[in-house]
This record gives C-alpha cells, structure tokens and sequence, in this order.
C-alpha cells in the first residue's frame, strides 16, 4: 500500500514538473520578429524621362516593434533555375537607380502596417526594352554587436521602357522521364527569351492515369527575362508509390502553344531490383530445365 501511495506521488510530482517547465518554457519565448512586404513585384509600361509615385506596403505582423531600412539593388538571374542575383552589374539591371525614397529609415510597431511612398525618375536616355531591380525593406536588430541575423523582403521591379520593344521567344524543349522511381512526379519545359523585354508564360502540368481520368492538374505563370532560357519544374508531390500515367505540359506565350506530353512509369528501385531478380532467377531455371531435359534425352 505504501510503494502504491509512493507510485502516485512520484507520477503527480512528475506530472507538475512537466507543466510547469512547458509553462516556463512558453513564457520565456521571445518575441516573434516578423515582417511582410506586399506586393512581391511591381509592373511598369514608362517613358524616358518619366517620373510617377508610387509606394509599397510594409506589414509589422509580428510581437516586437522594429526599425527597417528600404533601399533598391540590381537584379537579374543567373542559370536555367534563375537563381535571383542581386550585385549584376547588366545594363538592364539598373531599375532600381530610378527609384528614390522619401526616407530610409522607417519605425514599425507591431501589428502595424505602414505605406513606403517613392518616386520614380526614368532616365531619359533608358533603351527601349525591359529594365529590372529589387526593392528591399529590411530589418535592422536592435543587437547591434553585428551577430544578430537582419530580415529582409523584396519586390521585383519589372520596367519596360517604351520605343523599339522586341517581344520574341521559342520553346526549347520539354524533359519528362518516362521512369520515375519516386515522388515527386517532375516535368520540366524551357523557355528562350530572344527578344529584349520579358514576357510572360502560362504553364500548365496535367498528369492522367491509364484511363484518361485526370489525377491532377496545375496551372501557373512564369517571367521569362530576355536573353535567358527559363527552365520550369512542375511535380506532383502526391502521387501514388506505383503507377502508370500520361503527363502533359501545355505552354503559352506570345501567341505560340507547345505541347509536350509522354507516359511515365511510378517505381520504386527496389520493385525493379525484385523483379529483376524474378526475370533472372526464372531465366536461370527455364534453362536449367532445358539443359536437364536435353541431358536426358540424350542418354
């Protein structure tokens, strides 16, 4: 009866102890910092020697009030995946120079949404075509020992300067491995941008089983800078270990429509290394049977 009453104090003590360290544990969480930027991109049809306002939309959605600081850099992309580069030096890099500010530093409370006004000034002498930068708002840490790590949100600037615009591009191929031994079930198409102003692409990616019936289905828009080839992966991250299905990537712009499209077969390497032992064990023995028949007929 004893070692029973002492069981149940020890399960209680350790019961309160838990609660009160996740109690603890909560209550000495820190503030969350967070910082949000709306919209993510700005689209602009200009003149040179335009100049227009126009503003961003800061967001303080976390617990703890902040200093930010907004400022512009180039930006262009670099390889297929477009991996975004922020120190290009491309003559086309350079819409973020138009861009001025009517402050640097701003204050944000939390919970509070703030409007960054600017103003553009279009350079008289920009080249007809497509000019790109980045304006960024970024978080300065109240630590200022240069360890704490600064937050930072961008919104594309895609600009393009009126005259001799050229909107030109052409598919460049569309990659679907008929095997696949894993989700995602990937699709990849390519897009050359020719001209020198960017467009855009509508992609979609529709996978169906034997049957015809539709599994799934996605659509979305894609920025092709010029003087790139944008290569586009689309998955199906949900789809079934095993199975045969038909796979088929539509692309859109500037009036043209690709299509692209093949069977792909969902299997696991070691279902193929199985089965291929299977094909090779009943290999072996089929000729195994044939060797010993043909020995005893010969006797």
């Amino acid at each position: 009866m004893r070692m029973r009453k002492t069981a149940i104090a020890t399960i209680v003590a350790t019961a309160v102890f838990m609660f009160c360290f996740q109690t603890s544990q909560v209550s000495a969480a820190e503030p969350v910092e967070s910082i949000t930027l709306t919209p993510t991109s700005k689209t602009y049809k200009v003149d040179p020697g335009q100049v227009f306002e126009d503003s961003l939309t800061i967001l303080n959605d976390g617990d703890t009030a902040y200093d930010f600081t907004v400022y512009g850099s180039p930006y262009s992309v670099e390889s297929g995946t477009y991996d975004p580069s922020y120190t290009s030096d491309a003559a086309n890099a350079d819409a973020y120079t138009w861009v001025q500010f009517k402050q640097a530093t701003w204050h944000a409370e939390p919970h509070q949404t703030i409007k960054v006004s600017y103003t553009v000034h279009v350079k008289k002498n920009a080249s007809p075509g497509g000019h790109y930068g980045v304006l960024f708002a970024e978080v300065q840490p109240a630590d200022t020992s240069g360890l704490a790590r600064k937050k930072r949100v961008g919104a594309v600037i895609y600009a393009t300067v009126s005259g001799d615009v050229n909107l030109k591009g052409a598919s460049a191929g569309t990659n679907i491995g008929w095997f696949q031994s894993s989700a995602p079930l990937k699709a990849t198409t390519s897009i050359q941008n020719t001209g020198n102003s960017d467009f855009t692409a509508k992609i979609s990616y529709q996978a169906s089983d034997i049957f015809g019936s539709v599994k799934y289905k996605f659509q979305s828009d894609y920025v092709i800078l010029p003087a790139t080839t944008r290569d586009i992966t689309l998955s199906w991250a949900g789809v079934p270990w095993f199975g045969l299905y038909k796979v088929q990537l539509t692309t859109e712009f500037l009036g043209q429509t690709n299509i692209g499209e093949s069977y792909v077969l969902i299997m696991p390497i070691w279902l193929v290394t199985l089965l291929g032992a299977v094909i090779v064990s009943g290999g072996i023995y089929a000729i195994w049977r044939w060797s010993h028949r043909v020995h005893h007929q010969t006797r």
